[in-house]
């Protein structure tokens, strides 16, 4: 994938790959909008000098940048800052969720990764997740039982562990 930044008289061009090169249009796209990415908020927090201190709210990171993901249906998020999971559906298309646990809002702004869950209930689910983990348990929507899943590198996506 090439990304190319361009002005009248002078252009860069640069190959890399697509992952690398959807994470570098993200940064570059955020300096330009003068949008913080999340990441860089929570480095600025540990050196003391988070966005809230210069008035702006820890929330406003890239909710209007054009780089953040949409999705809607079942989704498994991990909150980046206090570890809490869940599962929810969302009925409308979101680029965003709050963590019921502390209450921040996080953009989706890296693609998420499918999960197919198949219990012993018989009960089939598909979610988008943020998890980055090899290995974690969901719980069934229907019997409530954990569902151990392992991600599958091959296919890019979670999968459940058969026995």
């Amino acid at each position: 994938m090439k990304i190319k930044i361009a002005v009248t008289g002078a252009a860069v061009v640069m190959d890399m790959e697509e992952n690398e090169a959807m994470k570098m249009f993200q940064r570059l796209s955020a300096q330009l909008l003068g949008i913080a990415l999340e990441a860089d908020q929570r480095n600025d927090k540990a050196a003391g000098q988070g966005r809230a201190e210069q008035g702006h709210r820890p929330e406003e990171t890239v909710a209007h940048a054009e780089e953040a993901y949409k999705y809607r249906g079942f989704l498994y998020v991990k909150c980046p800052d206090c570890g809490n999971t869940y599962g929810y559906c969302s009925n409308e298309a979101t680029t965003h969720f709050y963590c019921r646990k502390c209450g921040r809002k996080h953009v989706f702004t890296e693609p998420l990764k499918p999960l197919y869950l198949n219990c012993e209930c018989g009960k089939y689910s598909k979610y988008m997740t943020n998890m980055e983990a090899e290995m974690f348990d969901v719980e069934c929507i229907q019997c409530h039982t954990p569902v151990a899943v392992k991600y599958n590198r091959k296919k890019g996506c979670y999968e459940t562990i058969r026995n």
